[in-house]
Parts: C-alpha cells; structure tokens; sequence
C-alpha cells in the first residue's frame, strides 16, 4: 500500500493528509524509506523524453544505469576485496608450482582457474536471501570476461523473479552489456511480462529501444494494456514502441 501512495506521489496525486501520512508511515519504517529514496535517484534519472530511432545508444540513459550500477559495485566492495584476496592465494601458490613444474602451467589456465573461482561466488550469492548478498553475485558479472550459459540463465532469472527492484535492474544492467549474444535478447524480451514494477517497466523498454528490438514490441503492447499498469509507465512505454 505504501509503496503504491509512492507512486503516486511522485505524480502529485496524493492530498495534503495523504502525503502527511505516507511520510509518518515512512517514518516508522526506516528500510522501506530507504528503498524508496534509492528508487527515486533512479525514478527520476529515467524521466527524460525518449529520443527518436538512433543506430548509437542512448547515452543518458547508459550513464543512469552505469551509475546505479557503479555506486553498487562501490557499496559492496567488500565482495571484491575477498575475491581478489583468494585469487592471490591462488596465483601465489600456482606460481611456485609453476617455477618448480617442468610442464610451466600456463598463465591462460590460470586465469581460468580464477574465473571458475568467481562463477562459483556468483552462482552461490545468488541465491542467497538478502538482497545485497544477491546484488554483489549480479556485480560480480561485470568482472567475468565471458559468462557462460549457466550465468546468463543466472541473469535472467534474476530479472525475471527477483523480489527486489534494484537487483532486478542491476541483473538488466548486466544483460545489456551481452545483448550481442541472440540468447540474452530472447530472454530480454520474454522477461517484459514479469515485471510488475514501473521502473524495470520503463528500463527494458528504453532497453529495447536503444539496441533497436522490434521484436520487443507485442510483448510491450501487451504490458501497457495489462489493467495494473501505472500511467506514467504505460505513458513511457508508448513512447519507446514508438521510436523501435
């Protein structure tokens, strides 16, 4: 209830004991007031006009999620700092293995053997209950030079199921740096049904305007006609089905 008298304020649609008492609400529950104002920086970095059909990519639009996604990289260092700490123990002793071995392991191997070393944190953060524990498993994508099946299937369901709405953009963030591969665009666009949320709503949408996705456009259609959309939402989503 709370978080749809949000959204309508963020529109101007609440009256004046509304608002007072949405903020007393608010007040009382200090974790949903936080994710509320995290959602808001990014409610209001998507409220720009949609630009006209372009073959180059937004670029208000990537530098909004670039910087969601750098400030939760930055948040979550810590995750970093024990991955890196490991991978040196690795490259440690796989060094003094490989000055004594006469077969010289190579470096490529190595590399590797690291890369595993950050799936397997992925795969395992991932599932875990806290929201922040499964947004450093989405971060960690960003440092594997190549995902795999098993992590984009990781992504997707990510974005398609998760009960948190900054995992579910950071996750649609990282699937946009691999929409090159035809997997992760048939999956982008099957994922528009799952979202409920205006603001992932929007960020797909501006999505598939930007890598130029007709085949975006009836699963679109069908979400603006959905009964339960916002309509400052269904308003946006226009637009983009207009400029694909």
């Amino acid at each position: 209830m709370a978080k749809a008298l949000w959204l309508d304020s963020l529109e101007g649609e609440l009256s004046f004991e509304q608002e007072k008492a949405l903020q007393q609400y608010l007040s009382a529950h200090s974790e949903l007031e936080e994710e509320l104002k995290a959602s808001t920086k990014i409610w209001d970095a998507l409220d720009m006009p949609i630009a006209p059909p372009s073959h180059r990519m937004d670029e208000r639009f990537y530098e909004m999620l670039s910087s969601h996604s750098t400030s939760l990289r930055n948040q979550f260092s810590r995750v970093w700092m024990m991955a890196a700490s490991i991978s040196i123990l690795i490259i440690g002793f796989a060094s003094g293995w490989w000055i004594s071995s006469p077969r010289q392991q190579s470096m490529a191997e190595l590399t590797n053997q690291v890369a595993q070393l950050q799936e397997v944190m992925m795969l395992t953060l991932i599932e875990q209950p806290k929201a922040q524990d499964r947004l450093k498993a989405v971060n960690i994508t960003y440092e594997l030079s190549d995902a795999d099946e098993t992590i984009i299937s990781a992504l997707v369901k990510t974005l398609k199921m998760d009960d948190n709405v900054n995992v579910r953009l950071a996750a649609l963030d990282a699937l946009s740096a691999k929409v090159e591969n035809p997997r992760v665009r048939a999956e982008l666009i099957e994922a528009i049904a799952y979202q409920d949320n205006p603001m992932v709503q929007i960020a797909i949408a501006e999505l598939m305007v930007q890598i130029e996705e007709s085949g975006a456009k009836k699963e679109l259609e069908a979400l603006i006609n959905s009964p339960d959309i916002n309509p400052f939402a269904k308003e946006r989503i226009t637009q983009s089905i207009k400029s694909i």
